[in-house]
């Protein structure tokens, strides 16, 4: 059914709206304000609806897609130029929701999100709608699309809003990009939670639907920006702090390495020990984030992290596991040096004792591991084979 509508109804919708036509259908019941302007006056009659759309009663649809259009005398052939405008009008809502369509494509790759494919699906829809060639055609469509108007306005928002978000496209995406880098491992539980809810901010659902504006989103997200990077620097000055003074123990680690290889390939002093401290030295290195611009100073810039490390906020030095390193090579290199020192003594008095061989007991005897490292190499592992080989 359908409602007749008195030629001077002055009807408007909810929001202000003009009613345009003289007939109202069923959908459009609910944008209606009954308690404020009684219908009752205002209507001739309820009837059946004609099958035939006439331009009047296509107004109901077509006036939300092309702003403008008004009634016509019944017969009166006036609608041709008004006809032509509404064309007009879909032609240029193809081609805005082609660029909206777009700008989500675009976003969707910076922003990954299940709230874009919602946007999508509603610009296909209203895409639809943009095959007519006619007005009556543009009623049907638009009809069979939405069977409630409110969902073609909310539609055509999304759609404005959305182009009009498209001008600050470019600095949304390097600010989720930014957003989506930026990784806090520990230590600041607030920045943490911030990151999240501005990730969940700065989504094409939230802005275009939940009243979030991107002046005011943009503010927030530069007042983080200056809050991480604060956190940041002082972090990061620490941790390379710690690295610096771990140099010479790392050092030193490597020249034990070296030097408890060599103890390993004698086979008189039994069994390899720490075969495995090698490749455990060299990922905990690895792990550690030596800062090439420290010397310098770190540059952020529109990073969230510096770029001469790469360390995130909250980023820790593996200490318990670097001390548990430590500890392991130098119970190695013991046994190896107590190993060592207990042979050479017994086969000592069977050779001739030269300085260098002495110096050497010295060393092994006192199990002073860092001389040890610093003394062997490949020439001092072949006397002491010598050495050990005595008859």
């Amino acid at each position: 059914m359908e409602l007749v509508l008195t030629p001077e109804h002055n009807l408007a919708f909810v929001g202000q709206r003009p009613v345009r036509g003289y007939t109202i259908g069923r959908e459009f019941i609910p944008l209606l304000p009954w308690q404020k302007d009684p219908i009752i006056h205002k209507a001739n009659m309820l009837r059946i609806p004609h099958q035939e759309v006439s331009w009047n009663r296509a107004l109901q649809y077509t006036s939300l897609l092309c702003q403008g259009l008004s009634e016509v005398e019944e017969g009166s052939g006036g609608a041709s130029d008004q006809e032509q405008g509404l064309l007009d009008a879909i032609e240029n809502l193809e081609a805005d929701i082609r660029e909206a369509l777009g700008i989500v494509d675009t976003w969707s790759t910076a922003i990954a999100s299940s709230n874009n494919d919602q946007v999508s699906s509603s610009l296909s829809k209203l895409l639809g709608v943009c095959e007519a060639k006619e007005f009556q055609r543009v009623y049907e469509l638009t009809r069979d699309t939405y069977n409630d108007p409110r969902e073609l306005l909310h539609a055509l928002e999304l759609l404005n809003g959305l182009l009009d978000l498209g001008h600050y496209q470019g600095e949304i995406v390097a600010l989720a990009g930014y957003l989506d880098a930026l990784v806090i491992e520990s230590g600041d539980r607030q920045l943490s939670f911030d990151r999240t809810i501005l990730l969940q901010e700065i989504s094409v659902q939230s802005l275009l639907e939940g009243g979030q504006r991107w002046s005011a989103l943009n503010a927030n997200i530069r007042d983080f920006q200056d809050r991480f990077r604060q956190a940041y620097v002082a972090h990061h000055d620490h941790y390379q702090r710690d690295v610096h003074e771990l140099r010479g123990p790392l050092n030193d680690a490597r020249l034990k390495l070296y030097a408890l290889a060599l103890l390993n390939s004698i086979e008189e002093l039994g069994g390899s020990l720490g075969v495995e401290l090698k490749s455990v030295g060299q990922k905990l290195e690895h792990s550690i984030k030596v800062c090439s611009f420290q010397q310098q100073g770190i540059h952020l810039d529109d990073l969230p992290y510096c770029d001469g490390c790469r360390m995130a906020l909250g980023e820790l030095l593996p200490s318990v596991e670097l001390r548990s390193f430590f500890e392991d090579l130098d119970r190695a290199l013991a046994e190896k040096n107590r190993r060592l020192s207990r042979r050479l003594v017994d086969r000592i008095v069977l050779g001739k004792v030269d300085q260098q061989l002495e110096d050497f007991l010295k060393i092994i005897q006192a199990s002073d591991l860092s001389a040890l490292s610093n003394t062997l190499d490949k020439e001092i592992v072949g006397f002491i084979r010598r050495i050990l080989n005595v008859r």
